[in-house]
């Protein structure tokens, strides 16, 4: 097992791992929260046109 308290090196680029690791997720969360909400925007203008649509 690799003692990574007694390597300096070694800690600090699995702390850098790690934080890249939660930064990439919290990054692809926000991208699919942005596309999910444009895409809800899309539904509900298309609904509007065919509800106006139907009603002339």
């Amino acid at each position: 097992m690799i003692n990574f308290i007694g390597e300096g090196f070694g800690a600090l680029a699995v702390l850098a791992v790690l934080l890249w690791g939660v930064f990439v997720s919290i990054f692809w969360m926000v991208c699919g929260w942005r596309a999910m909400r444009a895409h809800e925007r899309i539904s509900h203008s298309l609904q509007e046109l065919s509800s106006k649509r139907d009603q002339l």
